[in-house]
Order: C-alpha cells, then sequence, then structure tokens
C-alpha cells in the first residue's frame, strides 16, 4: 500500500507513514480509486513474498538496495526465492567461462574462480532484491492474465511467490552437476 499523502511505499500495519509522517488511511489529495488500485496491488505482492514483506517493501523503496545473503550465497539465494532461470542463467554462464579458459588458457589460477565468484556475489548482492521484485511483477502479470476466477489467481500468485527450501536444493544439486562438467573439463589439467 502506499501513502495517500507523498506516495510513499508504506510497510505492512503501519500507523503513520515513513517518508511524511501523515496518518496512514488520510486519503486527501489521492482518488479512492487510486488508493484502492494501490491496496490490491500491495496485496498481491505481500501474496507473493510471504514472510519477508516488510523487508522487502522497505528494502524496495530504494533503487538499489543490499542483500547480503544473496551476497553469500547468490545461486542458493536464486534458488530459495525460486528464481530458477536466472539460477540456470547463472551456472551456463559459468560453464561458458570454462570452456572458453580451456581454450585460452587451460592452466588458469584457481584465483580467477575465487575472482569471478566474488564479482557474482557483489552482482546478486547488489541487484538480488530488483531481480526478485522484477520476478514477482512477472508473475503476477503472468497470472492476471489469465482468465481464471479472482480467488484462483490469489492461490497461484501464492504459489509461484514465497520461499522455497526445495528450490535450495535444486540449486545445490545443479551445482554441484556444474562443478562435475567443470572437473571433467579441467581433468587432464589438475
Amino acid at each position: 500500500m502506499y501513502c495517500a499523502q507523498c506516495g510513499g511505499k508504506l510497510v505492512v500495519d503501519a500507523k503513520f507513514c515513513s517518508g511524511c509522517g501523515s496518518q496512514v488511511g488520510i486519503k486527501s489529495g489521492l482518488s479512492a480509486a487510486y488508493v484502492a488500485k494501490d491496496v490490491q496491488v500491495e496485496d498481491k505482492e505481500s501474496l507473493f513474498i510471504g514472510k519477508n514483506q516488510s523487508y522487502y517493501f522497505t528494502k524496495w523503496k530504494n533503487e538499489n538496495s543490499w542483500n547480503w545473503v544473496a551476497f553469500f550465497f547468490p545461486i542458493f539465494w536464486l534458488g530459495y526465492r525460486k528464481m530458477y532461470s536466472t539460477v540456470f542463467l547463472i551456472i551456463g554462464l559459468f560453464l561458458l567461462l570454462d570452456i572458453i579458459m580451456l581454450i585460452i588458457y587451460p592452466t588458469y589460477p584457481i584465483q580467477f574462480d575465487y575472482f569471478v565468484g566474488t564479482i557474482t556475489g557483489v552482482i546478486i548482492g547488489s541487484q538480488g532484491n530488483r531481480l526478485y521484485k522484477n520476478h514477482m511483477n512477472k508473475k503476477i502479470l503472468a497470472i492476471e492474465d489469465t482468465n481464471v476466477p479472482e480467488e484462483s489467481k490469489r492461490n497461484q500468485i501464492k504459489a509461484a511467490g514465497g520461499a522455497s527450501v526445495g528450490g535450495i536444493f535444486l540449486a545445490i544439486l545443479i551445482f554441484i552437476l556444474y562443478l562435475i562438467v567443470s572437473g571433467i573439463l579441467y581433468w587432464d589439467y589438475y
């Protein structure tokens, strides 16, 4: 939900806006339809996010915000937040980089892998919250475009979002498969 006074995003169950300090529920200046639309959008965002709504709503106030878990465990955090296509994209890029390095410099120092891992962590740590918001918006829009009853849409949004411990295990499995393929590629060099 957004503040009727300044348009800033409100934390769930807030009594006052953290942006302008006005009392939540005062609707002067903006139409009731605009506020109702924002309530509906935020309700769907809350359904999608699950239990960490206030964390993400606070982080999304800033254009770029830092996510420490995404920094230290980028692949596994992406799996936890059900962003599987991004997991496959990153692992695919790692594999492509391994193949390129095998062709160009097959005995490259291991520090290069540490550097690539750190850069990946910095990118996902700094952009992870934004990636998650974009992922959420795409999923919600795709569900909204279907011709099913509203209650069914709400259930689909809830199922598409949230967190997944199984997603962590899937990301671990994908990462292990990557390590096996990478080890096979470099078997003769180590």
